[in-house]
């Protein structure tokens, strides 16, 4: 199977610093090859990934507008006309449009990485042959009613994130993991998040002793909405 990868042209496959969606796409790429599918990779020509990448733009930059994303777009369906993939999978929802003026005659699935507007809802209703991955079913319910709408978390490669706790410790610092309540599991509104995180401090300054530090020389951090309570929790009310 040929499969045709579709990347904004932005930020290089994989990144190099900061770039979940390009991180996602790198993994998948990965996950694709190990099964044997011939991946063509569509984004910027200094992505590193050992796929062919092809795209109008030489280097990545930034910051992304509209004019570049139509232009990769186009690059992107011209060529897929000439040289056809058997799927065709955008990470830029605006390619359902390039994909329907195109006739490529292969299947467009596009993967959602950014919040859905209500206009951006109509957008892709419009096109009910095209099949869209929510990656939260937040998503997923906004786009009730779409024929072709599917449920795919993001994946991650569990070796790429080695705990932050274990690799501080593993330098002689003591760490501490906590754990918070949230929504879809506990039912609990953000600011009882904030709490949470908030009493995982307060035990460390009442600990201090037993654990050995100095309560007042305390760091908090966290990834993705943990890294926002970490933020949150040092906060003086």
């Amino acid at each position: 199977m040929r499969v045709a990868q579709i990347a904004p042209p932005w930020v290089p496959i994989p990144p190099r610093d900061y770039g979940g969606t390009e991180l996602m796409v790198a993994n998948l790429i990965r996950g694709l090859v190990k099964q044997g599918v011939e991946v063509v990779l569509f984004g910027p020509q200094d992505s590193t990934l050992e796929v062919p990448c092809l795209g109008p733009y030489p280097r990545a930059f930034w910051p992304p507008d509209k004019f570049s994303e139509n232009l990769h777009l186009s690059f992107a369906f011209r060529h897929l006309k000439k040289d056809p993939c058997q799927v065709i999978h955008s990470h830029l929802e605006n390619a359902a449009g390039f994909w329907s003026l195109a006739e490529v005659g292969a299947p467009l699935i596009v993967t959602l990485h950014t919040p859905l507007t209500p206009i951006k809802v109509d957008y892709l209703k419009g096109f009910p042959e095209i099949h869209v991955v929510t990656v939260s079913r937040f998503q997923y319910g906004q786009l009730n009613g779409h024929p072709s709408r599917h449920l795919i978390p993001h994946g991650l490669e569990l070796t790429d994130y080695p705990f932050q706790a274990d690799y501080l410790a593993q330098r002689g610092m003591v760490a501490v993991r906590a754990d918070y309540r949230i929504k879809n599991k506990d039912g609990v509104t953000p600011d009882k998040c904030v709490e949470d995180a908030r009493s995982a401090v307060r035990w460390m300054r009442k600990n201090a002793k037993l654990l050995g530090i100095d309560p007042e020389k305390l760091i908090t951090s966290g990834g993705s909405a943990g890294g926002h309570l970490a933020a949150c929790a040092m906060i003086p009310k």
